[in-house]
C-alpha cells in the first residue's frame, strides 16, 4: 500500500486523541473518586451527628439519688444493661465500617488513613463505654442484692 502524505498526520492525531481520552478518563475517575469520598464523608459526619454516648432516657442523676430498694437496684442494672448493648451494638457497626474501609482503602484514596483511624477511635470509645455500663450494672446488681 501506498502511503499518503496525511496518513501520517491523521496517525499523528489519532496518538494525540487517544492521550487526550485518556487524560479524560482520569480525570473523570479522580473526579468519581473525589464524589465517593465526599459522599462518604457526609455519610459518616450524619451518623456521627445522630452518635450520642448518652443514651439515658431518665433522670440518671435522680434515678441514682433516689435508688433505696432492692426494686430500684434492679431498674438501674437493667438500665445500664441495655445501654451497654447498645453500645457494642455501635461499636459492631463501626468496626464493620473500618473493615471496609481497609479492605477498600483505594476507594478512599488520601481520606483512607483518616477514616480508618476515625472509626478506630470510635470502636474504642463505644467498647469503653460498653464496659462502663456493664460495670455500673454489675454494682447495682449488687447493691440490689444488698438492698432490704
Amino acid at each position: 500500500m501506498r502511503k499518503e502524505a496525511g496518513d501520517h498526520v491523521r496517525h499523528k492525531m489519532g496518538e494525540n486523541e487517544r492521550r487526550v481520552l485518556g487524560l479524560e478518563n482520569n480525570i473523570y475517575r479522580e473526579d468519581v473518586m473525589k464524589t465517593i469520598t465526599s459522599l462518604a464523608l457526609v455519610a459518616m459526619l450524619s451518623l456521627l451527628g445522630s452518635c450520642t454516648i448518652n443514651p439515658h432516657s431518665m433522670d440518671m442523676t435522680q434515678a441514682v439519688q433516689s435508688a433505696r430498694t432492692r426494686s430500684d437496684h434492679e431498674s438501674l442494672a437493667k438500665h445500664y444493661d441495655d445501654a451497654a448493648k447498645d453500645m457494642q451494638a455501635t461499636a459492631t457497626e463501626h468496626k464493620k465500617m473500618l473493615a471496609q474501609y481497609e479492605a477498600n482503602k483505594g476507594l478512599y484514596g488520601k481520606q483512607a488513613s483518616s477514616l480508618i483511624s476515625h472509626c478506630q477511635g470510635l470502636v474504642r470509645i463505644y467498647e469503653q463505654a460498653a464496659a462502663e455500663n456493664t460495670s455500673m450494672a454489675d454494682s447495682h446488681r449488687q447493691m440490689a442484692a444488698e438492698a432490704k
